[in-house]
């Protein structure tokens, strides 16, 4: 065979095969960046410090943190508690949601405080949601950790009760409405793991509606001489009897408690296409409000509050 052919098939031989270009597979959008990138990257930040006996544990949140400018700046992805004592407690946050560009659309806060119930030390913590740089109020939750000798434990779910601590492992929490706030008697069994949350109001015996105390931020203002508008003043919570009553601007009047329908619910947040995430909810169906109009004593319906001089926020 002739040595320049020879040559040729031994270059040919030795040659490395040709690469065919792969089919790229349509993966699904993370997520999370799952690794830091040139625009995201991680950091921890320690949002509270509880002393134990012979310890000190630290809440340390994950924080996924983008660029000034984005849409959201950063995101909480997870909490845990530090200390000698293992992790009783640890959590991961709701989805956030990251453009294509690497940008994140929106994001999670947690802040956290110090509470204290008598000698039981704990914290509560604030989950708030940003879309878009902007703080959406009226889906925030809160969380209560508890400390059981030298662990912090969660005692109850995330959930929309909150308010200040009162003795007895109670707090007020506040139920916003149109008109005004009702507040909301609530208990947390420290003894208890997850499932510490109780709603604990006054009862009406005859009716059985929960007595919830109120708080107006605004009046309407009401002109004295303006017409009069017929209410129905109801003479029971439940009762059907009403008389019709002529209310003017003139009219005193006086607010009592709200009688309702009270409750803890499985309910949940959500947002674009992230999963949804649960939280226990205050569920509240008002009934009747107790009212003291001209001197007499009543109870009216919400087709009234205006008549009545209440404002609605809606």
């Amino acid at each position: 065979m002739d040595r320049v052919l020879l040559f040729w098939l031994l270059i040919a031989a030795l040659a490395p095969a040709p690469v065919l270009a792969a089919t790229p597979a349509l993966a699904p959008t993370p997520v999370f960046a799952p690794t830091p990138t040139e625009r995201l990257h991680r950091v921890e930040r320690v949002l509270a410090e509880v002393p134990a006996k012979g310890d000190t544990l630290r809440l340390v949140a994950t924080v996924l943190r983008g660029r000034i400018g984005d849409p959201c700046y950063e995101t909480i992805e997870s909490l845990r508690v530090d200390g000698r004592s293992g992790q009783p407690y640890a959590e991961g946050m709701p989805s956030a949601s990251i453009a294509k560009d690497g940008a994140l659309e929106t994001g999670v806060g947690v802040t956290a405080a110090s509470m204290a119930w008598g000698k039981v030390r704990g914290l509560v913590l604030h989950r708030t949601y940003v879309h878009s740089g902007f703080v959406e109020d009226q889906r925030a939750d809160w969380r209560y950790l508890a400390l059981r000798g030298r662990r912090l434990v969660a005692i109850s779910p995330w959930c929309d009760a909150h308010g200040q601590a009162l003795p007895g492992f109670r707090l007020m929490g506040v139920k916003p409405f149109g008109w005004f706030d009702a507040l909301i008697p609530t208990r947390l069994h420290v003894g208890r793991h997850h499932e510490g949350l109780a709603l604990v109001p006054e009862k009406d015996r005859a009716s059985g509606l929960a007595l919830l105390p109120i708080a107006i931020s605004e009046m309407a203002e009401r002109d004295s001489a303006g017409p009069a508008s017929p209410i129905l003043l109801y003479r029971g919570p439940t009762a059907p009897e009403s008389d019709t009553v002529l209310v003017s601007g003139a009219t005193p009047v006086q607010f009592g408690k709200a009688y309702a329908e009270v409750g803890l619910a499985d309910g949940t947040r959500a947002w674009g296409d992230r999963p949804p995430w649960h939280v226990a909810e205050t569920r509240v169906a008002l009934r009747r409000l107790e009212v003291v109009v001209g001197g007499r004593r009543g109870f009216v319906e919400e087709r009234d509050f205006q008549a009545l001089g209440l404002e609605t926020e809606e």
